[in-house]
Order: structure tokens, then C-alpha cells, then sequence
């Protein structure tokens, strides 16, 4: 998915998708990570990892969008 977002060409109903995922994802990590039980330190890495690559999904996504956005205007988005 990070490959496919730094792609131009993506479509608005595979971007809808990858952010739906990232939403999904995100809320179930956060709700290991808030559960209030006893975590490992293993699963402590492997949440703030799981977190720390949705974030960089999602910018890669945003980015994409704002390039998509000048090349097609010729501007930067406002």
C-alpha cells in the first residue's frame, strides 16, 4: 500500500479504501494499546510500530494528493 499511495494515477475509490484501513487499523491498536491490560514490551514495539506506519501511510497518501493536485492545476492547492 505505501508504493501504491506515492503513485499518481490512484484512484479516489482506492484512496477512500487505504484510509478506511488506516481508520480500522489505527482503532484497533488503540484499543489493545488503551485496554488497560498488562502488555509486553515485544507488544508494546510492535503497537507503536503498527502506529508509526499507519502515520506513514497516510502521509504518503497525503502527499500524493497534493502532487496529484498541483500537476493537474498547474498551482499549489489551497
Amino acid at each position: 500500500m505505501r508504493r501504491e499511495t506515492g503513485w499518481a494515477t490512484h484512484h479516489r475509490k482506492r484512496q477512500r479504501e487505504i484510509m478506511k484501513f488506516i481508520t480500522e487499523q489505527g482503532k484497533s491498536s488503540r484499543r489493545v494499546a488503551t485496554s488497560g491490560l498488562h502488555l509486553t514490551d515485544d507488544l508494546k514495539a510492535r503497537i507503536l510500530s503498527t502506529f508509526l506506519t499507519l502515520m506513514n501511510l497516510r502521509e504518503n497518501l497525503d502527499r500524493s494528493n497534493m502532487r496529484s493536485s498541483f500537476g493537474r492545476s498547474g498551482h499549489l492547492p489551497r
